[in-house]
This record gives C-alpha cells, sequence and structure tokens, in this order.
C-alpha cells in the first residue's frame, strides 16, 4: 500500500506491507505517487528489489509503461509483467484498476497504529517469535556494528505492539498480539533455590583435605632429572 504524505506533513509517501499478523510501514521522503494505491507485488519483484547484486546500491520501485519495476540507478533490474485482460471482457466504462493494482481494501492505518503519545507501557502479553523474525530479517545490514535495538510500547497491556528501530527513524511495525502466553518452566524455582545453596557452599570455609596436608615423616626428598620428586623408604 502507498499513499501520498500530504505537504504539510513532511511529503514524499507513506508505505505499507502486511502479513495480516505483523505490519511494516516507512515514510520516502523522496517518493512521489499521485494517489493512494494497492501494488501487486510479485516474489520475483520483491527479490530483485533485495538483491545482493546492487551491491549496497539503493533501488526503487517505479511505473514504467504502465508496469511495476525494480530500478538500481539506471538500471532495470525487473519488471513485472501485468495482469493479462481480454480486450473483449472490457467493461463498457472502463476498468476500475489498473492491471499492477490489487482489488480490495487496505486495512485503516490510523485504527491499526496507535498514537505514539499514546503508547505508553513496555511490551506485556505473547508475540509468535516467528514475527520477531521478520522484523529482524526487515532491518537493514550495517546500520551499525552492534546491531539495531528495537523498542516495543503498547497502548493497552497484551494489545497490539509498535515498534520502533534505532538509527531507522522513517519506519515501523505493528505485531499482533497471541493468546497463547508461555510460562515459566517448572524447574525454574527448584533451580534457583539449588543454584543458591552452591553458592554458599562455595562461599564457605573449605575444610582441609588429605592433598593439603604435609607429606609423611618418612618421605624423603630426592632429585631427579628435570625438577624434584621423591620417594618413600623401601
Amino acid at each position: 500500500y502507498v499513499a501520498p504524505m500530504p505537504p504539510e506533513a513532511g511529503g514524499g509517501v507513506i508505505g505499507a506491507a502486511t502479513n495480516g499478523s505483523v505490519l511494516g510501514m516507512w515514510h520516502d521522503k523522496e517518493g512521489h505517487v499521485t494517489r493512494p494505491a494497492i501494488l501487486r507485488i510479485s516474489k520475483q519483484l520483491a527479490r530483485a528489489c533485495a538483491s545482493k547484486k546492487t551491491r549496497g546500491q539503493q533501488t526503487t520501485l517505479v511505473l514504467s509503461d504502465n508496469r511495476l519495476a525494480c530500478m538500481c540507478g539506471p538500471e532495470e533490474l525487473y519488471i513485472q509483467p501485468n495482469e493479462y485482460r481480454d480486450p473483449a471482457n472490457k467493461p463498457k466504462n472502463g476498468w476500475d484498476r489498473e492491471p499492477w493494482e490489487v482489488d480490495g481494501d487496505f486495512p485503516d492505518l490510523g485504527r491499526v497504529v496507535p498514537s505514539p503519545s499514546e503508547a505508553t507501557i513496555g511490551m506485556t502479553g505473547a508475540v509468535s517469535a516467528d514475527y520477531l523474525g521478520l522484523i529482524a530479517k526487515a532491518i537493514p545490514k550495517g546500520l551499525s556494528k552492534w546491531g539495531t535495538s528495537v523498542t516495543i510500547r503498547q497502548v493497552h497491556q497484551d494489545g497490539q505492539n509498535l515498534v520502533f528501530f534505532d538509527r531507522l527513524p522513517e519506519a515501523l511495525a505493528i505485531i499482533m498480539p497471541m493468546r497463547n502466553e508461555g510460562a515459566a518452566p517448572d524447574w525454574l524455582p527448584r533451580w534457583k533455590k539449588a543454584d543458591q545453596k552452591v553458592k554458599d557452599a562455595k562461599a564457605a570455609p573449605r575444610p582441609a583435605m588429605p592433598s593439603d596436608a604435609a607429606p609423611p615423616p618418612d618421605f624423603v626428598p630426592v632429585r631427579i632429572a628435570g625438577g624434584r620428586a621423591g620417594r618413600y623408604p623401601a
């Protein structure tokens, strides 16, 4: 989904994508679209825009000859074929959408994305580990040698999670919660108690052990090659 950002709000393009459980949203200051649209993005087009062949150069999604294309500078990496339409079935008033558009309604972003000023509590409840993996995979590489941190906030306890990225202020994400919460392992309290006993035992004075005692009186030290040793009388 893409839509123009009003000039008074900064201009550019607002983009969003979702699988129904995770939503990514970003602001492209340099982008330009004339109206909101839901784009039909194929796997081939997405792979081309994320290709390592670009060697870190920025790729752009453009509309060329009424087809979506991925560009890297002046080079066309991939041009997506349009949906086939039989001219004989063309409606009298024309098609109600372009061949690169998806027929349908995108989720209401104003309802899904909470206001940052209202998202004041930390993360509670449960989320899918797979969804967290999607978030990690979407972060560009090389932003920081220590990795990119994320901040997760909620408006309501156990509600949807608003995700902010360090060093990536143009993007955010929404992760929907899950009902099934993980429980602490039943062995954890027992281990905590046992571990404390081990620490207490380590801190206590050690009793004298046979290995710490002096050699017996009849032990006779002798000098041998490479050092000192000893022997017991025959």
